[in-house]
């Protein structure tokens, strides 16, 4: 198979950085293809549709399913949520994929089997959680799109710029050029 056939991903998590380490991780999920499927903003507030609600739903309970998680600010907005993981204490070791932060073909071989508790894990779970509930309503068409983002919040400040953008998103919505 020549080259051109293959794609090439970008990783998004650290090399080696174990996720599942006590740490506050800031995480963004899009909805497939960036589709409006969880509500509106009106008058810069979230107006969650039925989809939008169950995903307020899931994403609350996921310390139900995880204990050692807390959850900070979390906002769900039309195609996509920005939430707050803090995971207090170690549930598990090891990195979810030998990651790296430069471009490289996908390798089956560089994933690796889910390490609980971790980010990654977290975040599957969610989606799997929210998809199923869902799964009358959308007659099982995508509601995820493939991988998320997120980011280790390194210190306080960092934190609350973290919580304002979070909280602040629905009052942005109108100013995002990537949602027009």
């Amino acid at each position: 198979m020549s080259d051109r056939f293959h794609y090439t991903r970008k990783r998004i998590h650290l090399k080696d950085f174990d996720y599942t380490l006590p740490a506050d991780y800031f995480v963004t999920i899009c909805s497939h293809k960036k589709l409006s499927l969880f509500g509106w903003v009106e008058n810069a507030e979230m107006q969650l549709s039925e989809l939008g609600k169950i995903v307020d739903k899931c994403w609350n309970e996921i310390p139900d399913h995880f204990p050692s998680v807390l959850l900070g600010a979390f906002v769900v907005m039309p195609n996509h949520i920005h939430g707050i993981v803090h995971i207090h204490e170690a549930s598990g070791s090891g990195t979810i994929y030998r990651a790296t932060t430069e471009d490289e073909h996908t390798n089956y071989e560089a994933f690796q089997k889910p390490v609980k508790g971790s980010v990654s894990t977290i975040v599957r779970t969610f989606k799997a959680a929210v998809t199923r509930a869902a799964g009358l309503q959308r007659s099982n068409l995508p509601i995820w799109q493939r991988n998320y983002y997120e980011h280790i919040i390194r210190n306080d400040k960092e934190f609350q710029e973290m919580e304002s953008y979070i909280l602040n998103n629905p009052l942005n919505w109108l100013k995002d050029e990537e949602n027009k």
